[in-house]
């Protein structure tokens, strides 16, 4: 559809003509990203130390790998990570949010107590776990 080594239009024309913005078209790697001989080793103990640990990101896989004489980026970590198909396993934002199907209880004693009368709430509960006291009374 578009030819980036057209003899006579250049890209810019070829997408005014279609009328395509050039944002839009996608830039294809010449090759995909391939480890370096010299990370061969490094390779093979990434899964090793995921299966330890699998919540490492590649900045801690990164700081692993360099007490173990293999020095490399955070970015080399990363993408070899991403070569292998290994994900860190962490809490997702979000994670604490209700489900929408989860009933909401209300707080009942929201408005009822002061502070004199939660302390002394707490202090009757606390007896009451060790053993010691009555229980409580609200006036």
């Amino acid at each position: 559809m578009l030819e980036t080594d057209h003899p006579q239009l250049s890209t810019r024309s070829q997408c005014e003509l279609l009328g395509v913005n050039r944002n839009r078209l996608k830039s294809k790697c010449p090759r995909p990203w391939q480890p370096k001989s010299v990370y061969k080793e490094a390779l093979d103990l990434i899964p090793m130390i995921h299966a330890k640990d699998p919540t490492m990101g590649a900045r801690q896989l990164g700081v692993v790998l360099a007490r173990n004489d293999y020095h490399m980026s955070r970015w080399t970590a990363g993408k070899m990570m991403e070569y292998l198909g290994i994900k860190a396993i962490y809490c997702k934002p979000s994670t604490t949010k209700a489900a929408p199907e989860n009933p909401e209880y209300p707080y009942l004693l929201h408005n009822r107590l002061t502070a004199s009368k939660l302390l002394f709430v707490y202090g009757v509960r606390f007896a009451e776990l060790i053993g010691i006291g009555r229980a409580p009374t609200f006036n």
